[in-house]
């Protein structure tokens, strides 16, 4: 229960943040390492119980986050803003994989070669998905 409780809270916070972005338009794309930081944060009980589901789901929110900057964020969709929202969502990236390392370090319970090739499976699948899917989506438009 208490699992679901955070992520629906982990949720709700991804999508608040992205309506004051659409209101504030820098809002949005400068607090991104720190949204992805506090739900990563937040979300320590969800990697204790499934790891996998765990990684799966902060990379969802993670992708999810970047693709409503990039649609319904305040202000001119230009290249200069394309570049702003690619270096903060790349600092949430990397905080995104520091943390889950960190967290395969830390609990030795389940095979830690299985994780990591999971882990590296999943992070290759987000930057595919971010770089080839998210790159220059939702440029030339104003909002």
């Amino acid at each position: 229960m208490l699992n679901v409780l955070i992520a629906c809270l982990q949720l709700v916070l991804v999508i608040l943040t992205n309506i004051e972005g659409n209101r504030n338009p820098p809002f949005s794309i400068t607090i991104t390492p720190f949204l992805i930081f506090s739900i990563l944060f937040v979300g320590i009980p969800q990697y204790k119980k499934n790891y996998s589901f765990s990684i799966l789901y902060h990379s969802a929110l993670f992708l999810l986050n970047d693709f409503l900057i990039r649609k319904y964020a305040g202000g001119t969709h230009d290249l200069e803003g394309n570049a702003w929202i690619m270096m903060m969502s790349f600092i949430g990236f990397i905080i995104l994989a520091i943390f889950s390392l960190i967290y395969i370090r830390l609990n030795m319970n389940q095979p830690t070669k299985t994780k990591l090739i999971f882990w590296g499976c999943c992070m290759s699948v987000v930057v595919f998905m971010y770089l080839f899917l998210l790159a220059n989506y939702g440029i030339d438009t104003y909002y």
